[in-house]
């Protein structure tokens, strides 16, 4: 997946490893091993859709977004 934020005129950008996992509950869990974050979500869409957002706030306290 990539994440990112928006600064100056263009979009920044990197690509991540997202690991999806379906849980015995229900739901999915992914993590992102190269920036060591985890969330979950009920369905595939809404899991990633939760990690590139907590990587982009992730990277936005590093300061590289």
């Amino acid at each position: 997946f990539e994440a990112g934020s928006r600064g100056d005129d263009a979009m920044k950008s990197i690509k991540l490893t997202a690991e999806l996992v379906p849980e015995d509950e229900g739901g999915f869990s992914v993590d992102c091993p190269e920036l060591d974050i985890y969330t979950r979500g009920e369905t595939e869409e809404t899991s990633i859709a939760n990690l590139r957002e907590a990587a982009g706030l992730h990277l936005e306290e590093l300061g590289m977004a």
